[in-house]
């Protein structure tokens, strides 16, 4: 996945005609699976398909790690939720809605188009501008992650919004002040 004097010239016009930018001037890291011969012939690289299959493994690997331990946790907290009183129940379901939401993020901003990004050339697809993607959304996704637990978990939501209703003041029979005299 190296810069390679090779990339750079199949990149340039591309490079050029998107983003203005010279491919001999700019970093980049891309996987080409192969190259063209003098017959026309693919000329297969399989050194840059082994590190995309790796990449691809890792992602991969890393979701599969969150869906097995949201599963578990939803067959724990269904298994022992006759046991809980009915307001630690509601922030059992409060936490594991934020969790299904905070898995469903990364796979939409990262996983998903990562991989696509990664395999889509493999198969001859162009990503084009689409590619630019990738990046936006690596850069929003650490902001929109602590809004998945502000809107569901319900203080939470609460204190943000400013919903918390004071409870009226019950009058007492009982004053604050108490004035004591001692005689000696």
């Amino acid at each position: 996945m190296a810069n390679t004097t090779e990339k750079q010239l199949f990149l340039k016009t591309e490079l050029e005609d998107f983003y203005e930018e010279n491919s001999e001037m700019v970093s980049f890291i891309a996987p080409m699976y192969w190259s063209i011969g003098e017959n026309q012939e693919k000329i297969w690289k399989f050194g840059e398909v082994l590190s995309s299959v790796g990449c691809v493994m890792i992602i991969l690997i890393c979701f599969s790690t969150i869906v097995f331990c949201a599963v578990n946790i939803y067959l724990q907290l269904k298994h022992t939720s006759a046991q809980l009183s009915t307001k630690t129940f509601d922030l059992h379901q409060q936490l594991f809605v934020t969790l299904v939401f905070q898995t469903l993020l990364p796979f939409i901003m990262m996983y998903s188009p990562v991989g696509l990004l990664i395999t889509l050339p493999f198969f001859e697809i162009s990503v084009g501008r689409a590619a630019n993607y990738v990046g936006a959304s690596l850069a929003v996704y650490p902001s929109l992650e602590p809004l998945i637990a502000l809107f569901c978990i319900k203080d939470f939501r609460k204190t943000v919004f400013c919903c918390i209703k004071e409870e009226p003041a019950h009058p007492s029979n009982i004053s604050m002040f108490t004035r004591t005299q001692v005689h000696c």
